[in-house]
């Protein structure tokens, strides 16, 4: 009696651009905690096969703590990442399956994924003068390779203080989903966040928006079960499925969070796709385009991170261009819910 449920298709869904689905903040038994608090032992190619055999992922990546001033506890050795890098060749597959090295870093802004366009040697990450990220993007600033910072460890800099990358191209997203739930904004009611961890309401989507950043918005699982792909995906319109194009996406702000549905979302204003900024006009014509993998509950609008508009769909799928008159400058984004709760949010757009 269960309704059948499909997956929608990805190919050229705006101007020619797929989207594709990835996991870029996941963990193996190079991390401490998965052994001591998990008993997970999976090492990074089992991890990789999982994500692309069982949960049907793009692209994907390990991101192992490592903390170069810390020894030895969150701190990769020389063959713990010679063999993620091992296993990083032998998974990766342009157009088929996209593997990219990567690590988590630890520091007083909080902690924050790197993933690298390259395969760097073990000392080109096992610095021990990297006492915080700014080090990272110093050393770094030649370099192509993203930082994600998330929030349920929210760090310890001073309320409303926040390190941004001085090179946007290093930095373009937030992770607002994951395992430990949402961090969006404080009073999320669907898949909220856990409530043992520590909330700083400074360290959530909205108030970086509300304090003028320009961040996208995107979710991965930060699994440390060897469930990677669950609770946490990425959704990136990227013209193929490679690297470079990849990170590309990520640097246009191309891209959306869910947790874990693959909800087929389109948000565009004035022609323009999410992650644009766009120049100022009082008329905003937004298209909202969405088909789910169940019934859709309720498609919220937000301007300057505060609702603007529900919409509310009838059945699995929606589309509709939604007209408004508003003095800018101002962002917007949407948040789509299914009837089960799984979520979608878009990257926002910016009118300056």
């Amino acid at each position: 009696g269960l309704p059948l449920r499909t997956t929608p298709t990805f190919d050229h869904v705006f101007e020619g651009y797929n989207v594709y689905w990835g996991d870029l903040h996941t963990h193996s038994v190079h991390s401490i905690d998965c052994i001591q608090r998990a008993r997970m032992d999976m090492t990074p190619a089992e991890l990789m096969d999982f994500a692309r055999h069982r949960q049907g992922l793009d692209f994907f990546a390990v991101s192992d703590h490592h903390q170069p001033s810390y020894a030895p506890k969150c701190h990769l050795g020389t063959a713990a990442w010679e063999a993620t890098l091992a296993d990083v060749r032998s998974r990766h597959v342009p157009g088929e399956f996209v593997v990219f090295p990567g690590f988590e870093f630890r520091g007083k802004r909080g902690d924050t994924v790197v993933v690298c366009n390259w395969e760097p040697t073990y000392a080109e990450i096992d610095q021990p003068g990297w006492q915080d990220i700014r080090d990272l993007w110093a050393t770094w600033r030649e370099r192509d390779y993203l930082t994600i910072p998330h929030f349920h460890s929210p760090g310890g800099l001073a309320p409303d203080e926040w390190w941004e990358n001085p090179i946007f191209a290093g930095e373009p997203v937030l992770e607002i989903f994951s395992d430990h739930g949402s961090y969006e904004r404080e009073d999320t009611r669907e898949n909220g966040r856990a409530l043992c961890k520590r909330f700083r309401s400074d360290r959530c989507g909205v108030h970086f928006l509300k304090q003028g950043h320009k961040y996208g918005f995107v979710a991965n699982s930060d699994d440390h079960k060897g469930h990677v792909g669950v609770n946490g995906l990425t959704a990136v319109y990227a013209s193929s499925l490679d690297r470079d194009s990849l990170l590309a996406a990520y640097r246009a702000r191309r891209v959306y969070g869910t947790t874990n549905a693959r909800i087929r979302l389109l948000f565009a204003a004035n022609g323009a796709l999410m992650g644009s900024a766009l120049p100022e006009t009082s008329r905003k014509e937004f298209r909202i385009e969405v088909t789910g993998e169940n019934r859709l509950k309720r498609i919220d609008l937000f301007r300057n991170g505060d609702l603007h508009q529900t919409l509310l769909p009838a059945g699995v799928s929606f589309a509709e261009t939604v007209r408004v008159e508003s003095e800018g400058p101002d962002n917007w984004y949407v948040r789509v819910t299914q009837i089960d709760n799984h979520i979608a949010w878009s990257s926002p757009i910016w009118f300056e």
